[in-house]
């Protein structure tokens, strides 16, 4: 991991540990998909500023990233309700399966 021009350690670690702050907390948030993509915009911009290509900040524009995305314009949120259909339940699960596990490899790559 390189350092863009004019950038300080201290000031690269202070980036890193907020960006895992962030992503440490959005595990915990009951709406994932906003969580996770919260997570992607509020850090991708110190990330991308802080370190040089290939970086941490290009991580985060993963292909889980861009797959999981539409997930958001399809979903209407919220927990599952009693009434829905099984299916619509395991589908939801799944989803937030998905974005439980991405969200955790992000943390590990901090």
């Amino acid at each position: 991991m390189s350092l863009n021009p004019g950038t300080t350690l201290a000031h690269a670690e202070d980036v890193l540990l907020r960006a895992e702050t962030t992503w440490s907390n959005s595990r915990s948030a009951q709406d994932l998909y906003a969580a996770y993509t919260d997570a992607v915009h509020d850090t991708y911009p110190a990330l991308k500023q802080t370190f040089t290509a290939p970086d941490l900040a290009a991580g985060l524009h993963s292909a889980a990233y861009w797959n999981l995305l539409p997930i958001g314009s399809t979903d209407p949120g919220g927990w599952v309700s009693a009434t829905e259909l099984p299916g619509a339940q395991r589908a939801r699960r799944a989803q937030n399966q998905a974005l439980a596990t991405e969200i955790d490899n992000q943390v590990k790559a901090m």
